[in-house]
């Protein structure tokens, strides 16, 4: 009778869990899915596999969230489970399987933590069980453990790249190429690895970035993880070893389509980086990232463009962001402080949060407008999870053909950061650290001008204008954002200047009170419309005549 409770009361736990990862809130998710799992432990030996389960759902979790030092601790207790039960299974096949899934996801949720020892360890582990797998599966399976074997040999090869145990990478990397070999798997991506690690061995700098960048790279949905989280720091592997090889500055050169190469400011970079951070990192629920848009600004030096400044211009959806008519104001407004120093609109830049680097077919219809005009035109797109020491989160895109309009190819263009390009952790202490000054500059009680803003937090007006609204929602602040004059006012101030007026017209006019106060009328409207709620006003709104009236 208690088993069946305990049982009872797992299940539910388990569901509760699943409701609030469709609700996108990991870390309710999380919870829950870990007192599900110790709820089924409880319950005997019978349920333990419920139980990993439950701890692989809640590790993979933290790896989407970046908390890969959790996500091993979980990733381990779910192998503990395994390996209690294992005993009582028949057939180990399937749980030999879940094995090797984990060890290979500690493997490499361990890069992360720049523990490569560790990471072979268990690369290792995971080796020996798929080769216990082999020998019980059929011929046709055969292949594709034999391709996950060359994979993880491969990997692990690059771990020991990064201990500086050259011996033990070749002699792994020399297996793999083995049973890639035998298998007739030389184009699978363990294979590429393998030979990315020969190139990398050999000092071969073109070569380990060719197949890094055309071979390796676009295949990375191949890797076999179990999150996006962890395929991202996959990649990062790769960019470690190849960094380590090839020390030096933060550069990307692709050969064949374009002359020149994009130089970007470091501070250009920045923003950007603080823009897409803003709206999308580890510590927002998936559910709630959002795309973002903006433009870029430069000047071009004969194949070269070079970017100066990146201006922030609004915020979307998940998985889309309009630029609408208010938006062609602001874009005129930047044109026109660009051309006063020489410089123009160069192209635009948004992100795809969790979703790779690529040009949707909304963004090639966007870019036609901009490289129809300047053939030089360049649409920059970012992903913060594709964020990791040695990779900055981005690629630059242009358009193949223009007469093909929306159904244009595109590829990739040269680009190279120019100054010291900050690491993930290094941009979200920075932009944790402007939103803080931001909090406290809007809770000191002062009217500030955007500008004033901007200049004591290093950063432009328009990155201020864009931030503002979302942190006034985020921390509850009693503001008044002012767009028309640039502005942010009190709530406690911009009440008092409503009362008084009421005091000096009785009908006061919506027209009055915005030539007055220099606010847009909606401000105006929510204002009354909130101080008449709360009993701070006495009167009506008559919205047909665009008044309000004493009582």
């Amino acid at each position: 009778m208690y088993k069946n409770k305990v049982r009872i009361m797992a299940e539910s736990l388990e569901s509760a869990a699943n409701k609030s990862l469709n609700e996108g809130n990991y870390e309710e998710a999380i919870k829950f899915y870990i007192q599900a799992a110790d709820a089924y432990k409880l319950d005997g030996s019978i349920f333990l596999e419920d139980a990993a389960n439950c701890y692989i759902n809640a590790a993979t979790l933290y790896t989407e969230m970046g908390n890969f030092d959790r996500a091993v601790i979980y990733y381990q207790k779910a192998i503990d489970c395994y390996l209690e039960v294992e005993p009582e299974i028949n057939d180990k096949k399937s749980l030999f399987h879940n094995i090797v899934a984990c060890c290979e996801d500690i493997a490499i949720a361990i890069t992360a933590l720049d523990d490569y020892e560790s990471s072979t360890k268990f690369f290792t582990i995971g080796l020996e069980y798929l080769v216990k797998i082999l020998e019980m599966e059929d011929e046709l399976i055969k292949k594709y453990i034999n391709n996950q074997i060359v994979l993880d040999y491969s990997l692990c090869a690059l771990c020991f790249l990064m201990t500086g145990n050259e011996n033990k990478a070749i002699n792994f990397i020399q297996q793999s190429a083995k049973i890639a070999h035998d298998s007739e798997s030389p184009q699978e991506i363990g294979a590429l690895t393998s030979i990315f690690g020969i190139h990398v061995i050999k000092k071969n700098h073109d070569e380990a970035l060719n197949i890094l960048k055309n071979k390796i790279e676009p295949n990375a949905p191949l890797f076999s993880a179990r999150s996006t989280g962890l395929q991202a720091q996959i990649m990062t592997l790769f960019y470690n070893v190849f960094h380590k090889y090839f020390p030096g500055e933060q550069m990307y050169y692709q050969t064949g389509e374009e002359k020149g190469i994009i130089k970007i400011r470091n501070t250009s970079y920045l923003t950007i980086a603080l823009h897409a951070l803003f709206y999308a990192n580890r510590n927002i629920p998936r559910v709630d990232w959002k795309e973002i848009y903006g433009l870029l600004i430069g000047k071009i030096e004969g194949d070269n463009v070079y970017i100066t400044d990146a201006i922030p211009i609004t915020s979307g959806s998940k998985y889309e962001v309009k630029f609408e008519n208010k938006h062609y104001a602001k874009a005129a407004e930047i044109d026109g402080l660009a051309a006063s120093k020489n410089l123009f609109i160069i192209g635009w830049y948004h992100s795809h949060p969790g979703i790779g680097l690529f040009l949707s077919h909304t963004d090639i219809v966007n870019h036609l407008g901009y490289q129809s005009v300047n053939p030089k035109a360049i649409a920059l797109v970012f992903d913060f999870t594709d964020l990791s020491e040695n990779n900055p989160g981005f690629k630059i895109f242009k358009l193949k053909n223009l007469n093909y309009g929306a159904a244009s190819g595109y590829y990739t263009v040269s680009w190279k950061i120019e100054g010291d390009t900050p690491k993930y952790n290094e941009l979200t202490i920075y932009m944790e650290n402007i939103i803080n000054q931001i909090v406290s500059l809007c809770k000191s009680e002062q009217n500030l001008s955007f500008e004033e803003i901007a200049h004591k937090l290093k950063i432009s007006k328009f990155m201020v204008k864009e931030l503002l609204p979302e942190i006034k929602k985020r921390y509850g602040l009693t503001i008044i954002i002012n767009d028309s004059k640039e502005e942010i006012v009190s709530k406690d101030q911009f009440y008092r200047q409503i009362l008084n007026l009421t005091r000096e017209y009785n009908p006061l006019s919506i027209k009055t009170m915005i030539d007055i106060l220099k606010v847009d009328r909606n401000i105006i409207i929510e204002a009354l419309e909130d101080m008449l709620s709360c009993n701070m006003l006495h009167g009506e709104f008559k919205r047909a005549k665009d008044e309000f009236v004493k009582s």
